[in-house]
């Protein structure tokens, strides 16, 4: 009996001293950020996070300020919210091959989003060299997958993962939007409850959320050859297939592109990524996008690229780590396309 009450009061003080530095690495977060948005500069800075009506302002004003820029309301969230992409092109009226990127379909990871509008403002940015990219390939991007979840993840619950939409009246709330794509749907590695994290949803692409991005890959996947989706946390770049152990018929082709992005980061800045398949470098993934993207829509190179962590659970990486880390990955992502391009020329 004396050994269960020390190892109660040991368990007891363990979860209130983990609360309390749950609540204060929130907290800390928050003031960050509210001290942060009060800048009026109307200059895109990657030292602070944006909320969701941050971004959609950003887009409109980016697309009437550049003629190769256009922005696109490509469905309605469940809340109601725009789903928006970008399209930039070098604008010289050559066809090119595509790269789709997208980012934030899990809510909580704020840093996607943020890697995602960096990108954006690179890649139309003409003294920037990686504007150079557009000589290679069309970037179609959509920077916030997720934007109901995105919004509650500032509002209420910073580790919200899922999307927002009502499973039933007495369920809970929410689908992984990354086990919601119609390829291997609910096979392995996702949940039939409604109440975890990884939960599929009632059938494939239940979500308005995933039928947005899936109309944009059906629409552009003839000339995409490169899927590329940005979430964190973790230094990977992987690929198919997650729903099974089997790597998939081109493993050499997708590894070969995956290496290219670990190993110029490596030598830029000393920065380590592990790559190779979804199921055999992290786990197993069913009725994920990026299985959807290379299964289903035949783009023959997908790769989701788990972006460095930090703060008090990996998810939340402090806004004074962006810069840092948007121009590092960015390094990475230069080298998979130019690989892309190599691999099919326009």
């Amino acid at each position: 009996m004396k050994q269960f009450l020390i190892s109660f009061i040991i368990y007891s003080v363990a979860v209130l001293t983990a609360a309390k530095d749950y609540n204060g690495a929130i907290d800390k977060e928050f003031e960050e950020f509210r001290t942060l948005s009060q800048s009026k500069s109307d200059e895109l800075r990657f030292d602070r996070y944006y909320r969701y009506e941050e971004i959609e302002r950003f887009l409109n004003k980016l697309e009437g300020s550049n003629d190769n820029v256009k922005v696109e309301n490509v469905g309605k969230t469940f809340e109601g919210r725009n789903i928006k992409t970008v399209t930039i092109t070098k604008g010289d009226g050559k066809s090119r091959n595509s790269v789709f990127i997208d980012a934030g379909i899990h809510a909580r990871e704020w840093i996607a989003p943020a890697m995602s509008l960096y990108l954006i403002d690179q890649l139309t940015d003409s003294k920037s060299n990686f504007s150079k990219l557009l000589d290679l390939m069309d970037f179609v991007i959509q920077p916030v997958v997720n934007p109901d979840g995105y919004d509650y993840t500032f509002r209420f619950f910073r580790l919200w993962r899922k999307t927002r939409s009502y499973q039933s009246i007495v369920s809970c709330r929410g689908v992984d939007a990354n086990r919601n794509y119609d390829f291997e749907w609910s096979t392995a590695g996702a949940s039939d409850n409604p109440c975890a994290e990884t939960y599929h949803g009632v059938k494939p692409f239940s979500e308005n959320e995933t039928i947005a991005s899936r109309d944009i890959i059906e629409r552009i996947k003839d000339k995409c050859k490169f899927f590329l989706t940005f979430h964190s946390y973790g230094n990977y770049l992987i690929y198919p297939n997650g729903y099974t152990k089997d790597l998939p018929e081109n493993w050499e082709d997708q590894d070969e592109v995956a290496k290219a992005g670990a190993d110029a980061i490596e030598q830029a800045t000393g920065t380590k990524y592990r790559y190779g398949s979804v199921s055999n470098t992290l786990y197993i993934a069913s009725g994920a996008s990026t299985d959807y993207a290379y299964g289903a829509a035949k783009i023959p190179i997908a790769i989701c690229m788990e972006l460095p962590g930090g703060g008090f659970f990996g998810f939340d990486l402090p806004a004074s780590e962006i810069e840092n880390t948007v121009k590092e990955s960015i390094i990475g992502v230069q080298a998979m396309v130019e690989t892309v391009a190599r691999k099919y020329p326009n």
